[in-house]
């Protein structure tokens, strides 16, 4: 008998052994080497630029029983290549070079459940990536998802933290809504059953901040080589402790899409109590009018127009290079601002893995001209490696 126990022991040990060795062996490898700069010229200020050099490095792990663990480190280097007044957004607060373990979680995957906590990418309307610098929004997290009803996806989640250039720190994580505060719950609801359609439902409980109810939907149909998008949306945010943060917001977008030409226009309108104003929320937000700077973030009772047009190239024997053209105008109801912003975007695959972007974005403000904020050009480029 202790033979056969010490037998099965063994046998267990042995496969127990087999199956990490094998997670191991199945794990993958992914990065990206990113190099940038950025160019920043305000109204009546000099100039900054900067360039850098960062990435990430990644690996997940093969599944043991439906578990998986990911890391992921993220830097951005100076390489001592600017000078002490260089532009601060690759870097840090003290606008020095950085490296961060910006994705550090486990998780486990069964009968349609899916579980993950620790540091984390997200991508929800009001707490996102927006990679607009060099690294994007991360966050400390435990998501839980379902998807075993049909067309029907929920999702539940706890945010406490979080870290990148919307969050002001790209080297550390802080609280998501300040110091003594409980964090986030986010509850959410993605439908696809109706032809051509999809609709989500969405409720964030910032603490101390704000109550906040998603809505959007959006339906895509083609006709012979036209592509057609119509979509809507609405927010409402009620404060919490006085925050200022309170409203409605209405959106609407529309585009079409015809031999590599897409031509597209927003609206959106939002509704304040005096003195307050809606959020994007953390990273980029949800707005149809959002643009490479100007959203209707801290706008009161904000009007935002915006039309664009994209050009796809690879009709004209330019596979993968793209054009895209946006001109936007944000307002609010008490005359202190009138900002227009156009944004010129050229990006494409340069070759196998190797991608990149020029964003040239120029904004004027009618009210306020002599406002830096509200009144300058910026010009970034990044070039992506992909391995």
């Amino acid at each position: 008998m202790k033979k056969i126990l010490t037998f099965s022991i063994l046998a267990s040990s042995l496969l127990f052994a087999d199956s990490v060795n094998e997670v191991f062996a199945n794990g993958e490898i992914e990065g990206q080497i990113r190099g940038g700069y950025i160019n920043v010229d305000p109204e009546g200020e000099s100039s900054s630029d900067a360039f850098s050099l960062g990435g990430f490095l990644k690996y997940e792990s093969g599944s043991f029983y439906g578990l998986k663990g990911v890391v992921g480190l993220y830097t951005s280097q100076g390489l001592g290549l600017n000078s002490s007044d260089k532009n601060g957004d690759f870097f840090n607060l003290d606008s020095k070079s950085y490296s961060l373990l910006g994705e550090a979680y486990l998780s486990y995957e069964s009968s349609g459940f899916s579980l993950s906590s620790g540091r984390m990418l997200l991508d929800t309307p009001f707490a996102d990536g927006d990679d607009i610098r060099m690294m994007p929004n991360m966050f400390e997290a435990s998501v839980l998802s379902y998807s075993g009803i049909s067309d029907l996806t929920l999702i539940g989640a706890y945010v406490t933290k979080w870290a990148g250039f919307d969050a002001g720190s790209p080297d550390k994580f802080i609280k998501l809504s300040g110091d003594g505060t409980d964090g986030t719950v986010m509850l959410a609801g993605i439908y696809s059953g109706l032809a051509n359609t999809e609709i989500g439902a969405w409720y964030y409980g910032v603490d101390e901040i704000a109550d906040i109810a998603y809505l959007d939907a959006t339906y895509s149909m083609e006709l012979d080589s036209i592509e057609l998008e119509i979509s809507g949306q609405y927010a409402n945010l009620s404060q919490s402790n006085q925050s200022g943060v309170d409203g409605d917001v209405f959106g609407l977008s529309a585009s079409v899409a015809f031999e590599g030409l897409s031509l597209s226009g927003a609206y959106n309108k939002a509704s304040n109590s005096d003195g307050s104003s809606v959020i994007n929320g953390f990273g980029g937000g949800p707005y149809f009018t959002s643009m490479d700077e100007m959203t209707i973030d801290g706008l009161e009772d904000a009007k935002a127009y915006l039309i664009g047009a994209e050009y796809d190239f690879s009709n004209l024997g330019l596979d993968g290079i793209s054009l895209g053209v946006a001109y936007g105008v944000f307002e609010d109801s008490i005359n202190a601002q009138e900002t227009n912003e156009m944004d010129i975007v050229v990006a494409g695959e340069v070759a196998e893995n190797v991608d990149f972007e020029l964003i040239y974005a120029s904004l004027e403000d009618d009210i306020d001209s002599k406002t830096p904020d509200f009144n300058f050009d910026r010009l970034l480029v990044r070039v992506n490696y992909n391995f």
